[in-house]
């Protein structure tokens, strides 16, 4: 009995190392996988497709292929399709591999970006009432955006731009997010009053244009806590 536990252990044990070995992904290998497009930005919700070339010379085609979190794999001559119907999260990942003569895998890992455009962008006063010829503060918020770190908030003032704000949270999932700006009397514009512009900037494999969704505040003594006017512009 004794000696049954142990060759199972042993067994085991075997395997575990097996496994290992052949779930290892050089990432610096010469004759890399190559994902078409290089990169994938798309949004929540949206389909998606992307073609990887495990090899370009010596390797064997059916034992490359492709590891993702989510949707289905299909093989094409020598490229090898995935598809996703519905990009259901955020933490979307993707690996097309092939396996070397020594049993480990030479791969490249997708770059992915699944965005969400915010659910609200408001300008607000942080004061109960505001009179004109003094400073106030006056702070834009956006809502339930991803990823919050691709977000540049835009002030403006009488249809200039007076400053910008970067967030630079590394976080994937939506998330929320303000800044407070210090302002003079509306007195001093042309009565267009303070308006801010949260601009997702996803590069060149995002959308063609930045998308943008703006709020504002018009000229008024007493501008209430919360949105005015909203817009968004695809």
């Amino acid at each position: 009995m004794i000696f049954l536990h142990v060759v199972l252990l042993s067994a085991n044990l075997i395997t575990f190392a097996c496994s290992s070995h052949q779930s290892s992904c050089d990432e610096d290998c010469a004759d890399k996988p190559v994902f078409t497009p290089s990169q994938l930005v798309v949004e929540y919700g949206a389909a998606a497709s992307v073609s990887c070339t495990p090899c370009q010379h010596g390797c064997r085609q059916d034992q490359a292929g492709m590891d993702a979190s989510a949707g289905e794999t299909a093989r094409n001559d020598t490229a090898v399709l995935w598809t996703v119907d519905s990009v259901a999260e955020f933490n979307l990942s993707a690996t097309c591999f092939y396996a070397k003569d020594d049993g480990s895998r030479c791969c490249s890992r997708l770059p992915i970006t699944v965005y969400k455009p915010p659910t609200r962008v408001s300008l607000s006063f942080k004061q109960e009432e505001y009179y004109s010829g003094y400073e106030s503060k006056v702070q834009c918020s956006v809502e339930d955006v991803a990823p919050i770190g691709n977000v540049q908030l835009i002030f403006y003032s009488s249809f200039l731009p007076v400053f910008h704000h970067q967030f630079s949270d590394s976080s994937v999932s939506p998330e929320s997010g303000s800044y407070t700006l210090t302002v003079r009397s509306l007195e001093e514009s042309d009565g267009s009053g303070y308006w801010c512009e949260a601009n997702l900037r996803l590069g060149p494999e995002g959308p063609a244009t930045v998308l943008k969704y703006a709020s504002k505040i018009r000229r008024d003594h007493r501008p209430p806590p919360f949105i005015v006017q909203s817009s968004g512009d695809r």
